[in-house]
This record gives structure tokens, sequence and C-alpha cells, in this order.
């Protein structure tokens, strides 16, 4: 069995201007959200700045910042908090720094290379 080993999995798809991403939960489970291009460029600019990355998408109330506490405030823990909401069910996510870097960089190489999935 292929099992999930990254944080992201990432597809973009140029000719429709939008990216499925792949969270991982485990290594046999993970959730794939579809967003625009110009949403998700602006999640990797931005979810490190002030209050970070907060806007309803297609429905979808998406929260992505930089946290440098837990819940707790005695406990410091610096990590990204990516929250996804949708018909009042939320999914939660605490990720590494180092995976958002990760993811973008990951994003700059698939919009400026052809990858196999792209149009000929």
């Amino acid at each position: 069995m292929l099992t999930f080993t990254k944080t992201f999995k990432l597809y973009v798809f140029k000719d429709k201007a939008s990216a499925d991403l792949t969270i991982r939960v485990t290594d046999n489970y993970a959730q794939t959200f579809n967003i625009s291009l110009v949403d998700l460029q602006e999640i990797v600019d931005t979810y490190d700045i002030g209050t970070g990355f907060n806007k309803n998408i297609n429905g979808q109330f998406w929260l992505v910042q930089l946290k440098y506490s837990t819940p707790r405030p005695q406990t410091p823990n610096t990590y990204v908090r990516f929250s996804v909401y949708t018909g009042g069910v939320g999914h939660q996510y605490r990720i590494d720094p180092e995976d958002m870097l990760e993811l973008k960089k990951d994003l700059f190489y698939q919009l400026n290379n052809n990858m196999y999935w792209d149009s000929k």
C-alpha cells in the first residue's frame, strides 16, 4: 500500500487555475480540498503575517495562521494553525512551519514547470 508520508500533497492545474491540496491526517487517511490558485498563493504569502489568512472560499471558511503558543500559553510551541470549516463542521490541523515552506516551494515549482498531468 502507498501511504501518505508528507504533510501536503499538491497538484496544480494551471489550465483550470486551481489546485488539489491534500493534507495528511495519518499514514492511511488524508483530506483533499480544491482551491483556486489565487487563494492558495494568498495563503502561502500571508499565513505568517499578522493574523494570517482568513477568507470564505466556495462556502468554506479558511483560517491559516502562524501561532507561537498552544491553547495553553504556558506551553510555547510554534506551529501553523490550518483550519477549514464547511457546513458547521470544522477540520483543524497543526502544521510544522517547515512543511508550510515546502508547500510554498512546491507551489512555485509546479507553477513554473510542466507537470506530467498538465495539458499538452
